[in-house]
């Protein structure tokens, strides 16, 4: 892979196009009694969803990190033979890439505490819940 090729694809966030709620369950006002009575149905499912979710962020911003060190992301040598201006793209895609990764792992131990909390919050917690989140 070129050294453009590879600074474009890396120096854009992994998360660049995720919205906080994704684009299909976007609420209106107008929905937003439905969306509320959807959450307090079953909120253990809602829960579920964010785990999961961030349990792929982590995969796929680990797989990035792979493909990137196989790419010559991390290769000293060839970032010697680069620009001055392809510099600072390169260091700004090791930021971008080291940073989608690190926002992906805290947003999983973000939502386990909240299972965790779930779970601690009923007697007979609700058998949909991980095991992990009860250590």
């Amino acid at each position: 892979m070129n050294i453009e090729g590879m600074l474009s694809l890396y120096e854009e966030s992994y998360f660049k196009d995720r919205d906080f709620v994704p684009s299909d369950r976007v609420i209106t006002p107008g929905q937003k009694k439905s969306a509320e009575s959807e959450y307090d149905a079953d909120p253990v499912r809602c829960l579920l969803e964010n785990v999961e979710q961030s349990r792929d962020d982590v995969k796929e911003t680990a797989l990035r990190m792979r493909l990137a060190k196989q790419d010559g992301l991390l290769d000293h040598d060839l970032y010697k033979t680069a620009s001055k201006e392809e510099r600072k793209r390169w260091r700004n895609a090791i930021v971008t890439l080291k940073g989608d990764h690190a926002r992906a792992v805290a947003e999983l131990a973000h939502w386990r505490g909240y299972v965790q909390w779930a779970m601690d919050q009923r007697d007979n917690a609700d058998p949909r819940l991980p095991r992990e989140a009860a250590q």
